[in-house]
């Protein structure tokens, strides 16, 4: 009972409290309804509350647009308000606008820009290097310098004989140890060419031999001017046919004085070239033997002229009627002595195909 008697008493206050405020919201527009028909009497009052009210209207509507805020005012208000200075305001709008360091980091830092950049460091090191030691320790350590090797035709195997500080019988020793060493198929050849080793203090060379510097070093008994009509070029050479054949090919630039030269040379060629161009020798008493009959090999007097494929041929022969020793000239410009007819053919033949030289 006491609480609906409190509701109720709430009730009544409410409803008391809202008849006032009705009382008061009437009272105030009997006021305002009061006030025109007093303006209307005095008219200065009527137009000052028009000049009011659009005024009102006026600061309601600046009020209502936000104002726009300038680049000095926003600096002045962080001055104030942050305690900051220009300089610092200065750094930060740079900061703002500059690239960011991640992307410039990962700009230099990109593998594949690295991998490039390193390798053709690299490989600058390295042509530097190879540069400064060919030039600084290549050529003072020995440089074995080797002029082209003379060949006038194609062979199917090369073999250098040095013969530096070899005496003559020495010369010839080791060329006819490399006659019989070098492995050859019937009908292939070797080119044996001469060489010879200089040295000083800093540098050694090889360069091969001329024409007249060989017929010097085995004491070849053969007159200047023989000498002086051969080409330095020449060709020492094995021949495959029965066996290994020895031959030896000069270019002549004057054929009557390379032919007065070798009729000349014909009393002594054969000891001159031995044992070299020698067929057969016995190992113990180091004479030419005849390979039929195994006795040594008697030699006639002299040279004989002979015909061989067309060819003029000065041949020494046996008593036994063989070949022991042959030069021919196939042309004016070729002197080729060998020890058979049919090392002399295939000589010729490769002479008069593609020439290597």
């Amino acid at each position: 009972m006491e609480q609906n008697h409190k509701k109720q008493t709430n009730i009544n206050e409410d409803t008391s409290q809202n008849t006032s405020s009705v009382d008061s919201a009437e009272h105030s527009k009997t006021e305002e309804t009061k006030i025109p028909y007093k303006n209307k009497e005095v008219g200065t009052d009527v137009t000052q509350n028009k000049f009011q009210s659009k005024e009102k209207k006026k600061v309601s509507i600046k009020n209502t647009i936000k104002r726009i805020r300038t680049y000095k005012e926003d600096i002045a208000e962080a001055i104030r308000s942050q305690k900051a200075s220009l300089t610092s305001i200065t750094a930060a709008e740079q900061g703002r606008t500059s690239i960011p360091n991640d992307v410039v980091q990962k700009s230099y830092t990109d593998p594949k820009k690295i991998a490039v950049i390193i390798g053709s460091i690299l490989l600058i090191v390295l042509g530097i290097s190879v540069i400064i030691f060919f030039t600084l320790f290549y050529e003072k350590k020995g440089v074995v310098i080797e002029k082209e090797i003379p060949s006038f035709f194609f062979v199917e195997k090369q073999k250098e004989t040095n013969i530096t500080n070899k005496s003559p019988r020495k010369i010839l020793q080791k060329l006819s140890a490399k006659k019989e060493k070098v492995s050859l198929s019937l009908g292939q050849i070797a080119n044996l060419y001469i060489t010879k080793t200089t040295k000083n203090v800093e540098t050694e060379s090889t360069y091969t031999v001329s024409s007249k510097e060989f017929l010097k070093d085995i004491h070849a008994q053969v007159s200047d001017a023989f000498l002086r009509s051969l080409e330095p070029s020449f060709m020492v050479g094995i021949h495959s046919f029965n066996q290994n054949q020895p031959f030896i090919i000069f270019k002549s630039n004057s054929y009557q004085n390379s032919f007065r030269g070798m009729l000349e040379w014909e009393n002594t060629m054969y000891n001159d070239l031995f044992p070299f161009f020698v067929k057969n020798t016995d190992p113990i008493l180091k004479v030419p033997i005849n390979p039929k009959t195994g006795r040594k090999i008697v030699l006639r007097e002299n040279f004989e002229d002979k015909i061989m494929q067309n060819i003029d041929v000065r041949a020494l022969l046996s008593v036994d009627g063989d070949v022991e020793l042959l030069y021919a000239f196939p042309n004016q410009q070729t002197l080729i002595i060998t020890t058979n007819e049919s090392t002399l053919i295939e000589l010729i033949t490769r002479l008069n195909s593609v020439r290597v030289f």
